[in-house]
């Protein structure tokens, strides 16, 4: 589900977002801009898939989940770098371009540290959750079907 969003959706958006080439040293408000939407685009690229994988528990093997983000992060991790290569944040941090630029290099950095609680997040819940709601979506899928056969069949 993961590498199928990513290679859908992700591309996509963070190809509007990025710019063409390496902002300048001295970077327009338009190069700023689409520096800040790749940095929007990496940050909701992870909830967003975090919360997609939260939503169906691994229902066919234990490494399910765990390799499905494991696929979404490999890409992910290449648009972060290439987002910082493009938009310069750690050649460019001190050089005084004002508190918006301090702020998206502030988030950029922060995104891999936020990319690594979500793991964490989706660990816990594979060992301590998935299971559980894998069962009861069984059960009721058990009732369901029992269910539907008590039903008079249509003459």
């Amino acid at each position: 589900m993961a590498s199928v969003f990513t290679e859908l959706i992700s591309p996509a958006r963070a190809g509007q977002a990025r710019p063409n080439s390496p902002i300048p040293a001295n970077p327009s408000p338009e190069h700023l801009l689409a520096c800040n939407q790749a940095v929007r685009d990496l940050l909701d690229e992870l909830g967003e898939t975090a919360g997609q994988l939260l939503s169906v528990p691994a229902e066919t093997g234990e490494q399910e989940l765990g390799s499905q983000w494991r696929g979404f992060t490999v890409s992910w991790q290449r648009r972060w770098y290439a987002t910082d290569s493009e938009c310069r944040f750690s050649e460019l941090a001190d050089s005084n371009l004002g508190i918006a630029f301090e702020r998206m290099t502030q988030v950029h950095e922060d995104l891999d540290a936020m990319r690594l609680k979500y793991q964490a997040m989706l660990i816990r819940f594979e060992e301590e959750q998935a299971q559980e709601l894998s069962a009861m979506r069984q059960a009721l899928d058990k009732s369901h079907r029992a269910l539907k056969k008590r039903i008079p069949a249509a003459r």
